[in-house]
Protein backbone atom coordinates (compact mmCIF):
# COMPACT_ATOMS: atom_id res chain seq x y z
CA UNK A 1 0.00 0.00 0.00
CA UNK A 2 1.28 3.77 -1.14
CA UNK A 3 1.57 6.68 1.66
CA UNK A 4 0.73 10.00 -0.83
CA UNK A 5 1.34 11.69 1.39
CA UNK A 6 22.44 34.32 22.05
CA UNK A 7 24.07 30.77 21.17
CA UNK A 8 26.19 29.65 23.31
CA UNK A 9 28.90 27.37 22.02
CA UNK A 10 30.60 24.36 23.83
CA UNK A 11 33.07 22.54 21.71
CA UNK A 12 35.77 19.78 22.63
CA UNK A 13 37.24 18.55 19.53
CA UNK A 14 39.75 15.38 19.65
CA UNK A 15 40.63 16.13 15.72
CA UNK A 16 39.05 18.11 13.48
CA UNK A 17 35.76 16.80 12.19
CA UNK A 18 36.41 13.75 14.74
CA UNK A 19 34.82 13.33 17.18
CA UNK A 20 33.97 16.88 18.63
CA UNK A 21 30.76 17.75 20.10
CA UNK A 22 28.97 20.54 19.75
CA UNK A 23 25.74 22.22 21.53
CA UNK A 24 23.87 24.87 20.19
CA UNK A 25 20.90 26.11 21.93
CA UNK A 26 18.13 27.30 19.72
CA UNK A 27 16.43 30.67 19.52
CA UNK A 28 13.26 30.01 21.41
CA UNK A 29 12.24 26.76 23.19
CA UNK A 30 8.54 27.17 22.36
CA UNK A 31 7.98 24.63 20.06
CA UNK A 32 4.25 23.73 18.85
CA UNK A 33 3.35 20.28 18.81
CA UNK A 34 4.55 17.85 15.94
CA UNK A 35 4.30 14.97 15.31
CA UNK A 36 7.63 12.47 14.78
CA UNK A 37 8.33 11.86 10.65
CA UNK A 38 5.03 12.26 8.79
CA UNK A 39 4.40 14.93 6.20
CA UNK A 40 2.20 15.59 3.93
CA UNK A 41 3.02 15.25 0.39
CA UNK A 42 1.92 18.60 -0.20
CA UNK A 43 4.42 20.84 -1.76
CA UNK A 44 6.01 23.73 0.91
CA UNK A 45 7.49 25.89 -1.94
CA UNK A 46 5.37 28.20 -3.70
CA UNK A 47 7.70 27.76 -6.98
CA UNK A 48 6.30 25.41 -9.88
CA UNK A 49 8.40 22.29 -10.75
CA UNK A 50 8.81 21.67 -14.35
CA UNK A 51 9.32 17.75 -15.10
CA UNK A 52 13.38 17.43 -16.16
CA UNK A 53 13.51 14.18 -17.90
CA UNK A 54 16.75 14.27 -19.75
CA UNK A 55 17.46 17.55 -18.48
CA UNK A 56 18.81 16.41 -15.01
CA UNK A 57 21.74 17.07 -16.89
CA UNK A 58 21.14 20.33 -17.51
CA UNK A 59 22.34 23.07 -14.51
CA UNK A 60 19.73 25.57 -15.33
CA UNK A 61 18.86 27.66 -11.91
CA UNK A 62 15.86 26.07 -10.92
CA UNK A 63 13.02 23.48 -9.69
CA UNK A 64 12.26 20.61 -11.74
CA UNK A 65 10.97 17.07 -11.61
CA UNK A 66 13.76 14.16 -11.98
CA UNK A 67 12.07 10.40 -11.98
CA UNK A 68 14.62 7.92 -11.24
CA UNK A 69 13.55 4.30 -12.10
CA UNK A 70 14.70 1.68 -9.41
CA UNK A 71 15.27 -1.07 -12.41
CA UNK A 72 15.94 -3.62 -9.86
CA UNK A 73 12.43 -3.26 -8.21
CA UNK A 74 10.58 -2.19 -11.28
CA UNK A 75 9.19 1.30 -10.46
CA UNK A 76 10.02 4.55 -10.53
CA UNK A 77 10.99 7.23 -7.80
CA UNK A 78 9.57 10.50 -7.78
CA UNK A 79 12.20 13.71 -6.99
CA UNK A 80 12.87 17.30 -7.59
CA UNK A 81 15.94 18.79 -8.69
CA UNK A 82 16.91 22.28 -7.00
CA UNK A 83 19.65 23.77 -9.24
CA UNK A 84 21.16 26.55 -7.26
CA UNK A 85 24.95 26.79 -8.41
CA UNK A 86 25.43 26.85 -12.31
CA UNK A 87 28.95 26.00 -11.98
CA UNK A 88 28.99 23.64 -10.47
CA UNK A 89 27.92 19.68 -10.54
CA UNK A 90 27.69 18.98 -7.18
CA UNK A 91 24.72 17.66 -5.90
CA UNK A 92 23.33 16.66 -2.31
CA UNK A 93 20.87 13.79 -2.30
CA UNK A 94 17.78 14.63 1.17
CA UNK A 95 16.04 11.43 2.33
CA UNK A 96 12.58 11.83 4.26
CA UNK A 97 11.54 10.06 7.44
CA UNK A 98 8.82 7.23 8.11
CA UNK A 99 5.82 8.23 6.28
CA UNK A 100 6.52 11.37 4.85
CA UNK A 101 8.36 12.71 1.35
CA UNK A 102 10.79 14.96 -0.36
CA UNK A 103 8.07 17.69 0.69
CA UNK A 104 8.40 16.91 4.67
CA UNK A 105 9.89 19.39 7.04
CA UNK A 106 13.73 18.52 7.08
CA UNK A 107 14.62 17.66 3.14
CA UNK A 108 12.16 20.92 2.32
CA UNK A 109 13.78 23.31 3.82
CA UNK A 110 17.26 22.02 3.75
CA UNK A 111 16.76 22.32 -0.28
CA UNK A 112 14.89 25.70 0.26
CA UNK A 113 18.09 27.18 2.28
CA UNK A 114 21.16 25.82 1.35
CA UNK A 115 23.33 27.02 -1.17
CA UNK A 116 24.37 23.53 -2.49
CA UNK A 117 22.18 21.71 -5.47
CA UNK A 118 20.14 19.34 -4.06
CA UNK A 119 17.87 16.36 -5.26
CA UNK A 120 15.18 15.33 -3.10
CA UNK A 121 12.90 12.02 -3.51
CA UNK A 122 10.16 10.00 -2.18
CA UNK A 123 11.12 6.55 -1.31
CA UNK A 124 8.70 3.46 -2.41
CA UNK A 125 5.26 3.78 -2.01
CA UNK A 126 5.77 7.57 -0.43
CA UNK A 127 4.78 10.64 -1.84
CA UNK A 128 4.29 10.82 -6.08
CA UNK A 129 6.45 7.09 -6.41
CA UNK A 130 5.39 4.06 -7.17
CA UNK A 131 6.13 0.63 -5.17
CA UNK A 132 4.72 -0.50 -2.33
CA UNK A 133 4.89 0.96 1.13
CA UNK A 134 6.60 -0.75 3.96
CA UNK A 135 7.09 0.12 7.77
CA UNK A 136 10.39 -1.13 7.45
CA UNK A 137 11.52 -1.98 4.16
CA UNK A 138 15.56 -0.96 4.93
CA UNK A 139 17.08 -2.88 1.96
CA UNK A 140 14.47 -1.29 -0.23
CA UNK A 141 15.39 2.42 0.81
CA UNK A 142 18.90 1.75 0.69
CA UNK A 143 18.13 0.26 -3.08
CA UNK A 144 15.83 3.27 -3.80
CA UNK A 145 19.15 5.54 -2.67
CA UNK A 146 21.33 3.77 -4.33
CA UNK A 147 19.45 3.75 -7.85
CA UNK A 148 19.23 7.79 -7.05
CA UNK A 149 22.99 8.08 -6.67
CA UNK A 150 23.44 6.08 -9.67
CA UNK A 151 21.40 7.91 -11.85
CA UNK A 152 22.36 11.26 -10.80
CA UNK A 153 25.84 10.26 -11.62
CA UNK A 154 24.90 9.06 -15.10
CA UNK A 155 24.14 12.34 -15.54
CA UNK A 156 26.89 14.30 -14.78
CA UNK A 157 26.54 15.00 -11.06
CA UNK A 158 28.64 14.51 -8.46
CA UNK A 159 27.12 12.79 -5.46
CA UNK A 160 29.00 14.82 -2.35
CA UNK A 161 26.59 14.53 0.36
CA UNK A 162 23.41 12.15 0.95
CA UNK A 163 21.68 13.50 3.91
CA UNK A 164 18.68 11.42 5.83
CA UNK A 165 16.43 12.59 8.35
CA UNK A 166 15.13 10.11 11.14
CA UNK A 167 14.28 6.32 9.13
CA UNK A 168 16.08 8.44 6.05
CA UNK A 169 18.56 8.40 8.52
CA UNK A 170 19.26 4.34 8.71
CA UNK A 171 18.97 5.03 4.56
CA UNK A 172 22.40 7.11 4.34
CA UNK A 173 24.32 5.46 7.19
CA UNK A 174 23.53 2.11 5.87
CA UNK A 175 24.55 3.25 2.31
CA UNK A 176 27.96 4.59 4.17
CA UNK A 177 28.51 1.39 5.02
CA UNK A 178 27.88 -0.52 2.12
CA UNK A 179 28.96 1.32 -0.57
CA UNK A 180 31.37 4.64 1.50
CA UNK A 181 31.69 6.40 -1.85
CA UNK A 182 30.54 9.71 -0.84
CA UNK A 183 32.17 12.43 1.32
CA UNK A 184 29.50 13.26 3.82
CA UNK A 185 27.02 11.10 5.48
CA UNK A 186 24.10 13.45 7.25
CA UNK A 187 22.39 11.65 10.25
CA UNK A 188 19.63 13.95 10.94
CA UNK A 189 17.44 12.61 14.45
CA UNK A 190 18.72 8.68 13.14
CA UNK A 191 17.53 6.12 15.53
CA UNK A 192 20.54 4.06 16.95
CA UNK A 193 18.55 1.26 18.66
CA UNK A 194 16.10 0.01 16.68
CA UNK A 195 15.68 -3.58 18.36
CA UNK A 196 12.04 -2.52 19.83
CA UNK A 197 9.67 0.21 18.59
CA UNK A 198 7.55 2.44 21.32
CA UNK A 199 5.04 0.37 22.29
CA UNK A 200 2.85 4.03 22.39
CA UNK A 201 3.04 4.45 19.02
CA UNK A 202 0.70 2.57 18.24
CA UNK A 203 -2.84 0.66 20.35
CA UNK A 204 -3.26 -2.08 22.69
CA UNK A 205 -5.51 -3.15 20.17
CA UNK A 206 -3.15 -2.91 17.03
CA UNK A 207 -0.26 -4.88 19.45
CA UNK A 208 -2.99 -7.56 20.09
CA UNK A 209 -4.12 -7.76 16.35
CA UNK A 210 -0.67 -8.25 15.38
CA UNK A 211 -0.03 -11.15 17.82
CA UNK A 212 -3.39 -12.97 16.53
CA UNK A 213 -3.35 -12.30 12.87
CA UNK A 214 0.42 -11.27 12.05
CA UNK A 215 -0.83 -7.17 11.12
CA UNK A 216 -2.62 -4.74 11.57
CA UNK A 217 -3.93 -1.56 9.98
CA UNK A 218 -2.38 1.85 10.88
CA UNK A 219 -4.12 5.06 9.89
CA UNK A 220 -2.35 8.06 8.57
CA UNK A 221 -3.52 11.05 7.71
CA UNK A 222 -6.59 9.10 6.65
CA UNK A 223 -4.74 6.01 4.40
CA UNK A 224 -4.63 2.74 5.83
CA UNK A 225 -1.26 1.78 5.88
CA UNK A 226 -0.79 -2.72 6.54
CA UNK A 227 2.25 -3.63 9.01
CA UNK A 228 3.37 -6.91 9.41
CA UNK A 229 5.09 -8.81 11.84
CA UNK A 230 8.37 -9.16 9.42
CA UNK A 231 8.46 -5.32 9.74
CA UNK A 232 9.01 -5.71 13.40
CA UNK A 233 11.31 -8.49 12.93
CA UNK A 234 13.73 -6.55 10.48
CA UNK A 235 13.65 -3.18 12.45
CA UNK A 236 15.08 -5.96 15.20
CA UNK A 237 17.45 -7.35 13.01
CA UNK A 238 19.12 -3.60 12.39
CA UNK A 239 22.59 -3.25 13.95
CA UNK A 240 22.96 0.10 13.27
CA UNK A 241 26.29 -0.17 15.79
CA UNK A 242 27.69 -2.15 13.22
CA UNK A 243 26.81 -0.25 10.22
CA UNK A 244 28.05 3.03 11.98
CA UNK A 245 31.26 1.62 12.60
CA UNK A 246 31.77 0.83 8.87
CA UNK A 247 31.51 3.90 7.57
CA UNK A 248 35.31 4.28 7.59
CA UNK A 249 35.74 6.80 4.38
CA UNK A 250 32.67 9.52 4.88
CA UNK A 251 32.71 11.90 7.30
CA UNK A 252 29.45 12.01 9.09
CA UNK A 253 27.73 14.98 10.81
CA UNK A 254 25.42 13.70 13.40
CA UNK A 255 22.90 16.53 14.44
CA UNK A 256 19.78 15.75 17.18
CA UNK A 257 17.64 17.90 19.16
CA UNK A 258 17.78 17.65 23.14
CA UNK A 259 13.66 17.99 22.60
CA UNK A 260 13.16 15.30 20.39
CA UNK A 261 10.07 13.59 21.25
CA UNK A 262 10.43 10.36 18.66
CA UNK A 263 14.08 9.28 19.16
CA UNK A 264 15.83 10.27 21.86
CA UNK A 265 18.80 12.28 21.92
CA UNK A 266 20.83 9.54 23.57
CA UNK A 267 21.09 7.75 20.31
CA UNK A 268 22.93 10.51 19.05
CA UNK A 269 25.79 9.98 21.40
CA UNK A 270 25.71 6.14 20.83
CA UNK A 271 26.21 6.99 16.85
CA UNK A 272 29.18 9.43 18.27
CA UNK A 273 30.78 6.61 19.83
CA UNK A 274 30.96 4.39 17.04
CA UNK A 275 31.61 6.53 13.91
CA UNK A 276 35.28 6.66 12.98
CA UNK A 277 34.79 10.43 11.95
CA UNK A 278 31.52 12.09 13.29
CA UNK A 279 30.90 15.47 14.31
CA UNK A 280 28.00 15.66 16.68
CA UNK A 281 25.92 18.94 16.74
CA UNK A 282 23.18 18.84 19.44
CA UNK A 283 21.04 21.12 19.16
CA UNK A 284 19.03 22.48 22.74
CA UNK A 285 15.52 22.69 22.73
CA UNK A 286 15.03 21.34 19.35
CA UNK A 287 12.50 18.68 18.10
CA UNK A 288 12.25 15.63 15.65
CA UNK A 289 11.13 17.37 13.31
CA UNK A 290 13.09 20.80 13.62
CA UNK A 291 9.83 22.28 12.45
CA UNK A 292 10.91 26.04 13.89
CA UNK A 293 13.04 28.74 11.90
CA UNK A 294 14.87 29.04 14.97
CA UNK A 295 15.58 24.95 15.21
CA UNK A 296 16.21 24.98 11.15
CA UNK A 297 18.41 27.91 11.57
CA UNK A 298 20.87 25.84 13.53
CA UNK A 299 20.57 22.99 11.21
CA UNK A 300 21.94 24.75 8.54
CA UNK A 301 24.47 26.52 10.45
CA UNK A 302 26.01 22.75 11.24
CA UNK A 303 25.50 22.33 7.32
CA UNK A 304 27.20 25.40 6.39
CA UNK A 305 30.20 25.17 8.54
CA UNK A 306 30.82 22.01 6.96
CA UNK A 307 31.24 23.17 3.39
CA UNK A 308 33.39 26.47 5.30
CA UNK A 309 35.96 23.25 5.88
CA UNK A 310 35.51 21.89 3.22
CA UNK A 311 36.57 24.89 0.81
CA UNK A 312 39.60 25.67 2.93
CA UNK A 313 42.64 24.70 1.34
CA UNK A 314 44.40 21.66 2.94
CA UNK A 315 47.85 22.12 4.60
CA UNK A 316 49.29 20.66 1.59
CA UNK A 317 48.11 23.59 -0.78
CA UNK A 318 48.58 26.48 1.51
Amino acid sequence: MRLLSAFALVLVAVAPFSQSFIVYPSSSTQHAPISGGTMSSTSTSSSAVQPAGEAGAVTVPGKSQLVVRNEEEGYDLNGVLTVKREDSKSVWVLCHGLCSSCEGTVPAFVSRELSENTYRFDFAGCGQSGGDWRYAGYDKELGDLRAVVLRLRELGWNVDCVLGHSKGAAAVLRYGETFDDVPLVVNVAGRFDTSETPRSRFTEEQWNQLEETGSFEWNVRGEDLTINKSDFEERAALNMKKTAASITRSKVLTIHGTEDETIPVADAYEFDKVLPNNELVVVEGATHRFATEPEQVEVMKALNRYLEKAEEPSTAER
